[in-house]
């Protein structure tokens, strides 16, 4: 007997913030989302192949959403907004980089 088993598809987020108007605020002060369940920032975790993730964050007040980008394994882009879905095939992998910047104090 010879058993295939199919390969998770895995989702990298990580935080990148600016502090160019003073502010210091660390990536750790983000909480980044997978289909709504908190993840670790730069931490690989494993989704469901082949049925769509939703990629989000909780903001912070004092800071604005960006961008956020990245490609995957097989050439598939990040969501371009926050609450965006990606859909990835078995084995496939992603970093998806989400950017803030502080606001003028």
């Amino acid at each position: 007997t010879i058993t295939n088993n199919d390969l998770p598809a895995n989702i990298t987020l990580f935080k990148n913030v600016i502090n160019d108007n003073g502010r210091n605020v660390q990536p750790t002060a983000f909480k980044l989302r997978i289909d709504g369940g908190l993840v670790q920032h730069n931490t690989s975790e494993e989704v469901t192949s082949n049925a769509p993730h939703a990629i989000n964050e909780d903001g912070h007040p004092q800071y604005s959403f960006v961008s956020m980008v990245g490609t995957s394994s097989y050439g598939k882009s990040c969501p371009a907004v926050l609450g965006g879905t990606i859909t990835l095939d078995e084995g496939e992998t992603i970093l998806c980089t989400i950017t803030n910047d502080d606001k003028p104090k």
